[in-house]
């Protein structure tokens, strides 16, 4: 607050004082940002006109002028040494931040990360203004990590309406996503707050978007977070560590030896990438959405994380008895790809095998330079798959020979190819089926 005192105020015939202050209340606020994670997703809501810079404003003078990830910013343990945003990014060195990220906004989103994580809980001091939800308007192309600037613990029925004219189609945090279907959202991701971050992605059939929170004028503050749920607490062999590369595979139904699993019981999914888990949410029943963390260059212990095609598997614990159960998507092997939502009907522990042969979708597809071809064998079969280039000619055989019955994916690395347009051909018996690839470099 300002307080002004003026000795040549107008008199009005009642004041018995020579003069009054007058106290203006200052237009900044004070608010932390918590990291509490090796990796935090986090958006701000105040920021200053001097302080938004990673380094100190060039128009700042005062002796006090520091960039806003002064209180945080370092190399040793619990210091934040990289920020990163779509399609940008910069990391702390030599005393100061390098890179293409220089000042910081009100409308994104920014993954930060610790040099040195070791259980770390420190908070980013900010004192800035705050921003305007109601005249805050994102642009959304296919997919943006945007801010959160609405109210605090809001749910997220109010601030992004779902419904069959609504064009967004899930929202994800770190760790915690949700979905628009028929029944409204679904997902972990109940509650929005702020000094949080989110991705949000567009359904396919809307053009670009202009999104904009629609809970402005609602007061939510006080109400208990809900997000924590599901919070993982598993054993210590049990666990992985957030990347900025996440995607989310929405479960609907878990059936064991044809029975469906209760969501009451203490049932955890787990998502490997060969031997190495790479995510996990406890079973809650219909729309579960299990994180799946990818490779992520900056965090060295995600070395063995999954990168794009690479396929998941999926295993069931129980953490009251320690049992893990080896089971299998229905259908498809859905290969992973950073912000892919995937919607999965059934996942069961008995290997269903189709009934037909079939040559299914790739994806990526256009892809650069490496995509998942998946295909279907109802018997045990001798099988060839052939990579086609426009002219006819084979330029690489992927598979020649028998194969067990069941659903079967196969990745092909076009890194020695030319950009261009494929065909994937299939022959199994008198069974043949051709796909086209677009490799686009």
């Amino acid at each position: 607050e300002l307080s002004v005192t003026d000795p040549y105020q107008a008199y009005d015939g009642t004041s018995t004082e020579l003069d009054e202050s007058v106290v203006i209340a200052s237009p900044y606020v004070f608010d932390q940002i918590s990291l509490s994670n090796n990796v935090n997703l986090i958006s701000f809501k105040w920021l200053p006109d001097y302080t938004a810079s990673l380094n100190p404003h060039p128009d700042c003078v005062h002796e006090d002028c520091n960039g806003i990830l002064s209180n945080v910013q370092g190399l040793g343990v619990c210091e934040v040494d990289a920020i990163i945003t779509a399609g940008s990014a910069s990391t702390y060195s030599d005393g100061k931040w390098v890179g293409s990220l220089v000042e910081l906004s009100d409308e994104n989103g920014y993954w930060v990360l610790y040099a040195d994580y070791q259980d770390c809980d420190v908070s980013i001091d900010v004192i800035g203004i705050e921003t305007d939800c109601e005249e805050t308007v994102y642009d959304i192309a296919e997919t943006a990590l945007i801010s959160y600037v609405g109210p605090n613990n809001s749910p997220i029925e109010d601030a992004i309406h779902c419904d069959e004219e609504s064009c967004i189609k899930s929202v994800f945090s770190n760790g915690f996503a949700a979905i628009c279907s028929e029944e409204g959202w679904v997902g972990s991701l109940r509650t929005m707050e702020l000094g949080k971050g989110y991705w949000i992605l567009k359904k396919e059939a809307c053009e670009d978007v202009e999104f904009s929170w629609e809970n402005c004028e609602d007061d939510t503050d006080d109400l208990a977070r809900t997000n924590e749920k599901n919070h993982i607490s598993l054993s210590e062999n049990l666990t992985f560590v957030n990347t900025t590369s996440q995607a989310f595979y929405f479960i609907n139904e878990i059936t064991l030896d044809g029975v469906p699993l209760s969501e009451d019981e203490d049932w955890y999914i787990l998502a490997y990438s060969n031997e190495t888990i790479v995510g996990a949410k406890k079973w809650s029943g219909f729309g579960t959405d299990l994180p799946v963390m990818g490779y992520d260059k900056l965090i060295e212990s995600s070395a063995n994380y999954p990168k794009t095609g690479d396929i998941i598997s999926i295993k069931l614990y129980n953490n009251t008895t320690g049992e893990i159960i080896n089971m299998a998507f229905n259908g498809n092997s859905y290969p992973y790809a950073s912000n892919q939502v995937y919607v999965i009907n059934s996942v069961s522990n008995a290997i269903i095998s189709p009934d037909n042969f079939a040559l299914g979708s790739s994806y990526p597809n256009p892809f650069n330079p490496v995509t998942t071809i998946n295909f279907a064998l109802p018997i045990a079969a001798d099988i060839t798959l052939d990579i086609y280039n426009i002219q006819g000619r084979i330029v690489e055989s992927l598979i020649s020979g028998t194969m067990d019955a069941g659903y079967h994916s196969v990745i092909w690395d076009a890194s020695k190819n030319s950009s261009g347009v494929y065909f994937i051909r299939m022959q199994s018996g008198e069974f043949k089926s051709m796909q086209k690839l677009m490799l686009v470099k």
